[in-house]
Parts: structure tokens; C-alpha cells; sequence
């Protein structure tokens, strides 16, 4: 195939045939000969460069232009013919110089602008496949300059990390590659993976590389995001220079375009503009193997007959947590040095030392004694090299922060635990040996049945013999914090997530149905016939009923008297019949009509926000977040009655539960439950006392309920018991959850356990690295990122 220098070379001929055609052809033999000898040079290298097809049409049309030039044919003709053949030959040479400038079957010239090694599997799979395709394209690897910035933002250090990359990339000095050779070299294709020019406080490419300079040396200018991510991506992400300026986008899934586009600047992306194709990076997990790495002896050392566990430390979470991150390092390496069967190799971010120094100064300086303590120590691998693939086909497991890298680990089916950064030592683990954590459950044959966000697995507990049962692990990187039975199906809302989970209890299925596009937002749900509504409680204001039917999800309004209620959502009670009753901001309650989606009542409150709601035919009940009592709303008054407590004043219950004969209000930071007679008016109030034991940053506990016959069960969110108060009896018993060791073992030995993000807030580290296998190979999954997105390079996508 003809590369874009030798069609160059071939339309300079041709032009320089259309000069002496103008003034010579048929009358001057020298100058004939030359245009005949150009032409055959031109048809040889056609012959060489391009296909049969292609070959045959440019030799059609040089070969009219040399019998023109036939000594013998242009004599025959008279002047006017001699004149229409000029004429005519001039048309055909300059047909196939613009045949040639545009012909497809030309090398493309693509080039990639590397910036940190760390960072080049984001590249790598797109490179290989252009690589190794010599005949089609000329792939180049620049890797440009970059400055670390200091927190006035402007330069502290330049680097360039050509000599880092694999040997097996052929890199190029940027100094031979400025933006002025690569105008004049005009690639087909630039791809990119630093999307932020000038905006970013940590660090810099050089400016002449910033995306609004190199779009305008290049058809097609193709970012690819250096990062993967879960089911969410954050705005700000979506917006930077570099994709803006970016001719197309490659993003990892469906999802994650759909949250690009909405976030895109105006939220109107041109079409077309990102690609699912997938990740480069999960092509370079999934091809790396342990033998296609060498390790230094000293590494050798520490590995030798260990299970190796993954450290990762991440810039958010270090900025989140910068006054802990310290602690939390020295607690990770006092559990770890004395370890003999297991290893640690850390990894902490090829930014992290530059952003301490940058945005966090204040901490820089223990940072950077505690990084030189651990290096000098030896016992343990630190690892600032650009090998991430490395040490995940190393490592057994997975340890630190949620990241970008634990979307990647998650491929490899190994498991994953979130490290907590405000556990700084061995006794503040919330449950060392009971680890179960729900916001809502179901009950059904003497059994509760719910959502362990401790273990990940969807459970149930008899307190007869006080066993858990486990039916399946299911990943969901929030709190669940709704569990419904419908159809022979359970489904799960998580908290944070706009998505509706399914797991049907016959084929053992799990299925997400993820509301494309829409960002984390606080949903209240609320089960009504074969539906479920997301009630928005975010700024956002969008609120969505799920089909379960259907599968679908459609989005609702509050409309009252024909008009848009546009406040913010506070809260949302439970349904009754067709109703629910919504407080806004602004502190307005109304009725909303689920199966007519309207709203149809409105009451201005009279004092401050609302924290807990209920209804029933002709009531509703709230709490609000300063007042020691309930507010009963008369439906067919408006007029309210106060229902003191006479408790700790000022301190606000977090939910309210209403029943046929009783309201049951369950606490928040205070230490009451507090039970309501209806049909008597009479208040009775049960003391707990769990905040005392809660070994956390906060007395702030999640409380959930049900009522089941007599019995309404009040579920604390992660405590190893539930309350059990007998409405008729009025006595409350304390019921605990026993998990011993063999059940614990019974959950690591489930299909997909693997597969599960843990959370070292809940499971012990000790548990977690006892239960870790050694891995030798990766799941069985194709890598085809790469291959997708040249193909599109190919085919002239871009």
C-alpha cells in the first residue's frame, strides 16, 4: 500500500505532467517522451502500491493520456482535433491527480501522544493493532513533555518519560515531533489521553501539545479516557478541553457515553462524537500474564511462596481523607512487615507525591518521610514504576482505595477490598466477628430475608436456629437500601445509583437496569403495583418510575393546578393506596397520585424542614429535624395537633412507620423509639442504647422496620442485632445475628465470590486475606478495544 509520502510524490509528478501538457504535448517529442516516462513510473508505482482494482483504474486513465501522445494517432488529427484532445487529456490528468489526493487505499499516518508511562495501557491495545498492520498504516509513539505545577500553578519540574515505556515501543523524540512537523505532517489520526490542557491544577503538558493546537494538525483528533469506572463518571470529567476538541471520544460502555452526552457542555455533544468501543485498559488486564514481566531479585525475595496483595492508593481518596491518610499508611505497614505469608506490594499513584506537594503541603512533608521509612525498611515492594499490569498479574489480591484500578482488577476475578480509612488499628472495626448490614428487608416463612451489604450476598436469617442462608452474591458498589419481592424476582435500589437490580430466585440471574445517563442522586423508592418510583432528593429534581414489566423507565413530573412544582424533594412516605405524601423544600407537603403521577394537595408547613412522613386516608404525620414531637395533619381540617414526646429535645427521628393501630418512630442520634397508639393516643417510648457501643466517627445510626404480626422488627444498619417490640405487650426483646466462622466460609466458597468488592469496614483484613486464593490465570474474556477502535481508523471513521 502507497504510504502518504510516495502519494505525495506521485500527485507532484502528475502536476508536473499537467505543466508540460499545457504547453508541449504532441508538439515537442522531447518533452513527450518525458510525460510518457512519468506516466509509466506513475503506473509502476500504482502496480506496486495498490490494489488490482485500484491499479487498473489509474492504468486506464495514464493510458489515454499516452495515446494522445502517439506520434502516429497525433499526426492523423487535424488542429481542431489535436486541440479537443488537449483539451480532453487535460481533463483525464487532472481526474486522476484529484483521484489520487483522495484515494483510500493510502498508509494512514496515525500518531500517539503519550505523556506519562503509568498511563500508555490507555494507548497501548489502539497502537499495537495499528502497529502490526505495516501494510495499512504508520503508527508513531511521542511521548511529550509534562510539568509537575505548583499550588500558584505554575511549573515546578519538567519530565519527559520516553525511556520509561516497553522496549517493544519504538518511541520518537517530541523535539523532531513539534506541533509545527506535525502540521506539516498533517496525520490522519492523533490520539490522546490527557484531556485537560490548561486545567489542571497538578500538572501540565507543554502547551504547544494542548488540544486546541493539535486539532488543527490533524483530520481526526481521538481522545481516549486515561481511566476506567464503575457505573458513574463525574461531570467535570466529561468536560474538559481535550474532549470538547476531540473529534470523537472513546468510552469503556453504552453508560458511560450516555453520561458524557448529557454532560457535555450545552448537554448537545455533535452525533456521533463518543464511541462505545471499550478500554485499552482492560485489554492490557486481560492479555498480561505474570511471565511477560521481569521482577528485580529484591522483589523476587518478597514474593517467594507469599500471597501478594495489591496496595493502592488513589488521589481522591488521599485529598478526601488527607488528614488520615498518614495514620492510615504507618496502621497498613505495622498489619503487613511482620507477615510471613503474605506480601505487600504498594502502589501509590504516579501523582501522589506532586499533589501532596501541590494541594496538600501541610502533609507533604510526613508523606514523604513514611514513603522513604518503607523503601529504606525493604520488607515490602514499593512500586512508582509504570508496570501497573505488572503487579496486578502478580498480586492475589486487591487492597485500597475505589479507583479507576479496581474497575480494571475486576476483570481478573480477584478479590477486592476497600481499605477504610478510619481504621487505624486493630479494635475500631465496627464487626469483627458479626458482619451483617441491611437498610430493608422482606419477611416470608419465618425467615427475613435481605441484602448483606457487609458480605454482598443476598440472604436470610431464621431466628428459630438463628442460621443465615445464603442465595447469592451480588456486587453493588452502594448500600442497598431497598429489597423488593415481586414475581418470583427480588429487586434492589441501591443508594447514590440511578438503577433498579434484579435477581430472579428460578435461573439464578442477575440483571442491572441502569437509568442511561443520569448521574449518583439521592432516590427515595417506593413500591406501587407492578412499578417502582425513584423519588429524586437532589438538586437534579428527576424523578423516574421503573416498569417492572417493562423493564423500562419513564420520567415523572409534580405537577399541581397545571403548574411545575420545582423544589427540591425532602422526603417521600411509604404508599398508601394510590397516594404518597411528598415534602418539598420550601416546606410544602402534597399528595401525589401514583397511578395518576399528579399532584392534588398542598399544605405550607409551619416550621422547619421535614424529616420523617406517613399517610393514610385522612392523615398525615411528620417529624421535622428541630422538634421533640409528632405533627398530626388532619386531611380534612388542615388542622394540626402536636403529639409531644417529652424526650431529648431538638433531635430528629429517621423514619416514621405507620400501621393499622400504631405510629413507630425510629431514632437517628438520639436513643428513643418511640410507639404510638393511634386509637389510644398514647405515647411510649423504648431506650436503646447501641449509639454507646458504636465504635464509629459518629453517633449517627440508619434505622429500618417491618411488621410482622405483633411484632414490628427494627433493624440497626451495621449492628450485630435487631430490636423486636411486641405492639400488644408493649415489651421490646433484643435478637442478635450469630455468623460463626463455617458460614463465613460457606460465603467465600459461592460461585462469583471472587468476583466481590469487599469492604474493610465490615470484613476483617485477617478474614479477607485468609479466604484469598492464589490466581494463575485471568478469566477467559477476549480484549478487542484496541482492535475496535483502528478498525474504525480503517474503515475512515476517523
Amino acid at each position: 500500500m502507497l504510504n502518504r509520502q510516495q502519494r505525495d510524490e506521485l500527485v507532484a509528478s502528475l502536476q508536473s505532467v499537467e505543466e508540460l501538457w499545457e504547453t508541449a504535448a504532441g508538439i515537442d517529442a522531447v518533452q513527450n517522451n518525458i510525460i510518457i516516462e512519468i506516466l509509466r513510473v506513475a503506473d509502476d508505482a500504482c502496480k506496486e502500491g495498490l490494489s488490482a482494482t485500484r491499479c487498473v483504474f489509474y492504468r486506464e486513465l495514464f493510458q489515454v493520456l499516452m495515446d494522445i501522445l502517439e506520434p502516429q494517432v497525433w499526426q492523423n488529427l487535424s488542429a481542431d482535433e489535436q486541440a479537443e484532445s488537449k483539451r480532453l487529456g487535460l481533463e483525464v490528468l487532472n481526474c486522476a491527480i484529484d483521484v489520487l489526493q483522495h484515494e483510500k487505499e493510502i498508509k494512514k499516518e496515525i500518531v500517539f501522544l503519550p505523556y506519562k508511562a503509568s498511563m500508555w495501557d490507555s494507548l497501548e491495545s489502539v497502537w499495537q493493532a495499528a502497529y502490526a498492520d505495516k501494510e495499512h498504516c504508520n503508527a508513531y509513539v511521542v511521548p511529550i513533555p509534562y510539568a509537575d505545577r505548583k499550588p500558584d500553578m505554575t511549573v515546578a519540574e519538567w519530565h519527559c518519560e520516553a525511556d520509561m515505556f516497553p522496549d517493544y515501543v519504538p518511541v520518537l523524540d517530541w523535539q523532531e515531533y513539534t506541533l509545527e512537523k506535525l502540521n506539516a505532517m498533517r496525520p490522519d489520526v492523533i490520539f490522546i489521553h490527557n484531556p485537560y490542557d490548561d486545567c489542571n491544577r497538578v500538572t501540565s503538558v507543554e502547551p504547544q501539545y494542548y488540544s486546541h493546537n493539535l486539532k488543527q494538525c490533524t483530520d481526526k483528533l481521538v481522545y481516549i479516557p486515561y481511566y476506567v469506572c464503575g457505573e458513574m463518571t463525574s461531570s467535570h470529567l466529561c468536560q474538559a478541553p481535550g474532549i470538547v476538541n476531540a473529534d470523537y471520544v472513546i468510552v469503556q460502555d453504552e453508560n458511560i457515553k450516555a453520561q458524557f452526552e448529557q454532560h457535555y457542555p450545552d448537554g448537545t455533544p455533535p452525533e456521533g462524537k463518543f464511541l462505545a468501543l471499550g478500554s485499552p485498559k482492560f485489554d492490557k488486564v486481560l492479555a498480561s500474564k505474570k511471565e511477560d514481566f521481569t521482577l528485580p531479585e529484591s522483589w523476587q525475595r518478597i514474593v517467594k511462596g507469599k500471597k501478594v496483595v495489591l496496595y493502592n492508593t488513589s488521589l481522591g481518596a488521599a485529598l478526601d481523607n488527607s488528614d488520615m491518610v498518614c495514620k492510615k499508611l504507618r496502621y497498613v505497614f505495622d498489619v503487613f512487615k511482620n507477615r510471613q505469608d503474605v506480601a505487600l506490594w504498594w502502589r501509590p499513584h504516579p501523582l501522589m507525591e506532586a499533589t501532596f506537594r501541590s494541594m496538600r503541603p501541610e502533609h507533604y512533608a510526613e508523606y514523604e518521610q513514611i514513603v522513604a521509612e518503607y523503601k529504606q525498611a525493604g520488607w515490602g515492594i514499593y512500586d512508582d514504576t509504570s508496570e501497573l499490569h505488572r503487579a496486578i498479574a502478580y498480586s492475589d489480591c486487591y487492597y485500597g482505595d475505589r479507583s479507576s484500578v479496581v474497575d480494571l482488577y475486576k476483570v481478573t476475578g480477584k478479590s477486592i477490598m476497600i481499605e477504610c480509612y478510619w481504621l487505624i488499628n486493630k479494635h475500631c472495626s465496627r464487626l469483627p466477628n458479626k458482619s451483617i448490614s441491611f437498610l430493608d428487608a422482606f419477611w416470608n416463612d419465618e425467615k427475613i430475608y435481605f441484602y448483606n451489604n457487609n458480605n454482598r450476598c443476598l440472604s436470610s436469617y431464621n431466628f428459630h436456629n438463628g442460621l443465615e442462608e445464603f442465595f447469592a452474591m451480588l456486587s453493588f458498589d452502594e448500600s442497598i437500601i431497598r429489597i423488593i419481592e415481586h414475581d418470583l424476582r427480588v429487586y434492589f435500589v441501591a443508594q447514590n445509583v440511578p438503577a433498579v437490580y434484579e435477581y430472579n430466585i428460578y435461573d439464578k440471574k442477575y440483571r442491572c437496569y441502569l437509568r442511561d445517563g443520569h448521574m449518583r442522586h439521592n432516590y427515595y423508592p417506593v413500591k406501587y403495583g407492578d412499578c417502582i418510583f425513584l423519588f429524586d432528593m437532589s438538586v437534579s429534581k428527576k424523578s423516574y418510575c421503573f416498569d417492572l414489566r417493562t423493564k423500562q423507565y419513564s420520567e415523572i413530573e409534580f405537577l399541581h393546578e397545571n403548574k411545575l412544582i420545582e423544589y427540591k424533594v425532602l422526603t417521600v412516605s411509604d404508599a398508601y393506596g394510590d397516594m404518597v405524601a411528598i415534602a418539598f423544600d420550601k416546606v410544602n407537603i402534597f399528595l401525589y397520585n401514583l397511578r395518576e403521577k399528579r399532584c392534588f394537595f398542598k399544605y405550607k408547613v409551619k416550621g422547619a424542614e421535614i424529616f420523617a412522613l406517613s399517610l393514610d386516608a385522612s392523615h398525615v404525620w411528620y417529624t421535622t429535624c428541630n422538634e421533640d414531637c409528632l405533627v398530626d395533619l388532619d386531611l380534612l381540617t388542615n388542622n394540626e395537633n402536636k403529639i409531644n414526646f417529652g424526650g431529648e429535645a431538638k433531635e430528629p427521628y429517621s423514619r416514621l412507620y405507620n400501621t393499622k393501630d400504631f405510629l413507630i418512630l425510629l431514632p437517628r442520634y438520639n436513643k428513643n423509639i418511640v410507639v404510638i397508639n393511634k386509637n389510644k393516643n398514647v405515647v411510649r417510648q423504648y431506650r436503646i442504647t447501641d449509639s454507646d457501643n458504636m465504635p464509629m466517627r459518629s453517633a449517627s445510626i440508619m434505622y429500618g422496620g417491618m411488621l410482622v404480626g405483633n411484632n414490628f422488627y427494627i433493624y440497626p444498619y451495621a449492628l450485630p442485632y435487631m430490636y423486636v417490640i411486641d405492639l400488644e405487650k408493649e415489651t421490646i426483646e433484643t435478637k442478635e445475628f450469630f455468623i460463626n466462622y463455617q458460614d463465613i466460609k460457606q460465603r467465600w466458597d459461592m460461585p462469583n465470590a471472587d468476583n466481590i468488592v469487599y469492604v474493610e469496614e465490615y470484613i476483617s483484613f485477617e478474614l479477607f486475606i485468609a479466604n484469598v486464593k492464589n490466581h494463575e490465570v485471568f478469566r477467559a474474556l477476549k480484549s478487542i478495544c484496541g482492535k475496535n477502535v483502528y478498525s474504525k481508523c480503517v474503515q475512515g471513521v476517523f
